[in-house]
């Protein structure tokens, strides 16, 4: 009975283990970006589970719907009229006397809503309304006369929609692994209608009509023309290029920001920019009234907003940085130089004086929180920190004693701001080893996930996801990186973290080294592939580059598509330089001597046996004398030779089948070795192993 039992659990398990393969195959054939790879790399958004909080009275919520409006009303927070200084009381009462004559300046024609209605994301969260955009887009032609006289008459009107204006909650975990009774642990997103984001559009487009420039050259975050890694160029730059003594950033937390977007104080920004009455008034028309529904289950609450711009909007970000302007323009002194992106403030301060150090710092911080008091915000003084750039040797910071709201905050030495991970003296090593970290953590969970029995569609899904996942986030923000990359340290992290998805491309065991891991894939070592990015970059930005020691000028090329092709030729040059001159991978270097011709020639389908053969690594002789599992690594047949795959190929008697299979595809003996990678009979390369391995395991 024991052994009936015995065999019953093995059968289970092995069937179980066969429909997992099967479903992860299916899934990846399909999509690439599908259920393995957010099981990969953690993508699954967690609402998780509701969990009682306690209350300010020290009470706790006892029930499903309480604890649900407690949520909601931390969340999202109300407006207090009664705790207004007198110049905000002003700015109230100029804020509800906002009014505009009825009538309008601005047409809106249906080519402009078909365009409008164009760009709406097909599968994207539809708001109360449940209209996906792929139902509108099919709607669309046969409302379009009566959707553009509606859009018109909201202009004449000054009026926004309330219908437009409620939205759907939806509140998601920040960090699943946190508590869940910690309400800074949650995030609102504001699920709205698409037809009210149109009219959000052409508010928009209003605006950037009446305003130009729209927001603040301090300003980075969704402003056309920047990005994240134009702010974090300015903040390194300004920090290496500063000649002051001391140099030290500090880097503030508005707690809130989005949800706490104080609307006179808005109303006030766009009064004083200039903005027309009939635009102010529908800005105003767009903030009020707005109404938000928080479902779960069966239960159901509803909170009428008094303050914030939805997270999830389109006009939201346009309002929230039209209101950080108002701080970014104001006067700055020579020694402060303030970066946002949104609302991640950073603000450089200098000094050549320790003494003066401390002062300006704390100028600084009272600067910011002067101006955050004015529009009804608040800074966080524990997510609130600073750190120290430049100073003189031996220099202590004990004496720094920088305070928000009467508190101190941190000195830290390393700090995460817009994706990278600074380091207080910017050698970029905190960054490579937590990206190497987080690569690899991808890469590991695809080795456990897919087998390498998988097919060539299954491969094709994992170049994609090589290609559109793991190259991003390594190259992330390497614009102010790159430069470090001589840094030994660094570069082993950036190739280090290249090379487990190279091996899952070639199904190749883990053993097999990073240089012949890349070749085998087929893909640039990643800090080639960088560098030759970069240069693109900058080239298509108008800038000056370095590539590979050479100065490259916009002037240099007639086209970006030339300096593609030039960058490309210079990157597999250094490539096949690398590959010739490197003691790892020889075996592989006789399949594959030029890097050009591999990524040039016809496409290798891989399998678990080919890979053994072409990189020497498995049941040979010199590599199991290498992993100390043989004493021996001659063949056994053939004495005097060594047993890897070359021997095995050309001259052992006993691999006389495969060989004569090989003359037999090939139509030459002895066949040229650079062909045999691109003969797709696996018998012939399961012959050539002597696959030991057990038939139903996961990639090593």
């Amino acid at each position: 009975m024991t052994k009936a039992k015995q065999t019953f659990k093995e059968k289970v398990e092995k069937r179980r283990r066969q429909s997992w393969l099967e479903f992860a195959e299916n899934d990846l054939a399909r999509n690439p970006w599908g259920v393995i790879y957010k099981l990969a790399s953690e993508k699954f958004k967690t609402r998780g589970i509701l969990q009682s909080f306690q209350t300010d009275d020290e009470n706790i919520t006892r029930d499903f719907r309480s604890t649900m409006e407690f949520l909601v009303a931390n969340l999202l927070p109300d407006d207090d009229p009664d705790i207004n200084t007198e110049e905000q009381r002003i700015t109230q009462g100029d804020y509800r006397a906002t009014t505009a004559e009825v009538g309008s300046d601005v047409v809106i024609t249906e080519a402009e809503v078909d365009q409008l209605v164009s760009q709406i994301q097909n599968k994207k969260a539809p708001g109360l309304d449940n209209l996906k955009g792929k139902i509108l887009k099919r709607l669309h032609p046969k409302i379009t006369p009566i959707i553009t006289r509606i859009y018109n008459a909201c202009w004449t009107l000054n009026y926004f929609p309330t219908t437009w204006k409620k939205g759907n909650l939806v509140i998601l975990l920040k960090d699943p692994k946190a508590s869940h009774s910690n309400i800074k642990n949650y995030r609102p997103i504001t699920l709205l209608p698409e037809h009210g984001k149109i009219l959000e559009k052409t508010i928009r487009r209003k605006l950037e009509e009446e305003l130009s420039p729209l927001h603040s050259q301090r300003q980075f975050g969704f402003v056309k023309g920047r990005s994240t890694s134009d702010a974090l160029h300015l903040l390194v730059s300004t920090i290496r290029d500063s000649e002051a003594k001391y140099v030290a950033t500090i880097f503030f937390d508005i707690k809130g920001a989005f949800d706490n977007l104080w609307w006179p104080s808005l109303i006030k920004t766009l009064r004083n920019r200039g903005v027309t009455s009939k635009l102010t008034a529908m800005i105003k028309s767009y903030l009020t009234d707005r109404v938000v529904e928080f479902t779960q289950g069966d239960v159901s609450v509803r909170k009428f907003c008094t303050k914030g711009c939805p997270q999830g909007s389109v006009l939201g970000p346009t309002l929230w940085n039209l209101t950080m302007d108002t701080l970014l323009n104001s006067e700055w002194s020579d020694f402060a130089t303030p970066i946002a992106y949104a609302d991640d403030l950073a603000v450089i301060v200098k000094s050549d004086l320790r003494s003066q150090l401390k002062t300006r710092l704390n100028q600084v911080t009272n600067k910011i929180t002067d101006w955050a008091t004015r529009n009804k915000l608040t800074v966080s003084e524990t997510k609130t920190t600073f750190m120290i750039h430049k100073c003189p040797p031996r220099a202590h910071h004990r004496d720094l004693d920088i305070r928000i709201y009467g508190k101190k905050i941190s000195l830290v030495k390393t700090q995460k701001y817009l994706g990278i991970l600074l380091d207080s003296k910017l050698h970029f090593e905190s960054h490579a080893s937590y990206t190497a970290k987080k690569v690899r953590q991808i890469s590991m969970s695809l080795r456990t996930l897919a087998s390498r029995k998988f097919g060539q569609t299954c491969d094709e899904s994992l170049r994609v996801i090589y290609h559109g996942a793991i190259v991003p986030i390594i190259t992330y923000g390497s614009r102010i990186w790159s430069d470090r990359l001589h840094v030994v340290k660094n570069n082993r992290q950036y190739l280090s973290a290249q090379a487990p998805f190279n091996r899952i491309l070639a199904k190749c065991y883990a053993s097999v080294s990073k240089e012949a891991a890349a070749v085998l894939a087929g893909n640039l070592p990643i800090d080639i592939e960088i560098q030759v990015r970069n240069c693109i970059s900058e080239i298509k930005h108008g800038r000056s580059a370095l590539l590979f020691d050479e100065v490259i000028t916009p002037q240099t090329f007639d086209s970006v598509a030339h300096c593609k092709e030039y960058a490309r030729l210079r990157a597999l040059d250094c490539w096949q330089s690398r590959w010739e001159t490197s003691t790892k991978g020889r075996v592989s270097f006789e399949f594959f001597p030029d890097v050009f011709h591999r990524l040039e020639g016809p496409p290798i389908t891989f399998s678990h046996h080919k890979s053994q053969v072409l990189t020497g690594h498995g049941n040979f002789g010199i590599h199991q004398t290498r992993l100390g599992k043989s004493e021996n690594a001659k063949c056994d047949n053939c004495p005097e030779y060594d047993d890897d795959p070359i021997h095995r190929i050309l001259e052992c008697p006993m691999f006389t089948d495969a060989q004569n299979r090989i003359r037999e595809i090939t139509g030459i003996w002895p066949p040229d070795l650079t062909q045999v990678p691109y003969i797709d009979d696996d018998e012939v390369f399961s012959a050539l192993s002597l696959d030991l391995t057990p038939p139903d395991l996961t990639l090593e």
